[in-house]
């Protein structure tokens, strides 16, 4: 496993296989994540193993 640096999520970035325990914090990500970092509500913030996200942080834009 070669992980990335800390980037911000992007197109390229893959969420299908990304489980963290929490279905409710997996299916925002999925669901939400680019479509708020977009729009500029939140900043999301990945580590990924060859573009398969392996963990995440958002935080609220201010």
């Amino acid at each position: 496993m070669a992980l990335s640096g800390i980037e911000l999520l992007d197109d390229a970035h893959r969420l299908g296989s990304f489980d963290c325990s929490k279905a409710a914090l997996d299916a925002w990500l999925a669901g939400f994540a680019r479509t708020n970092q977009a729009r500029g509500f939140t900043r999301v913030q990945i580590v990924h193993d060859q573009d398969a996200v392996v963990g995440s942080t958002a935080s609220r834009q201010a």
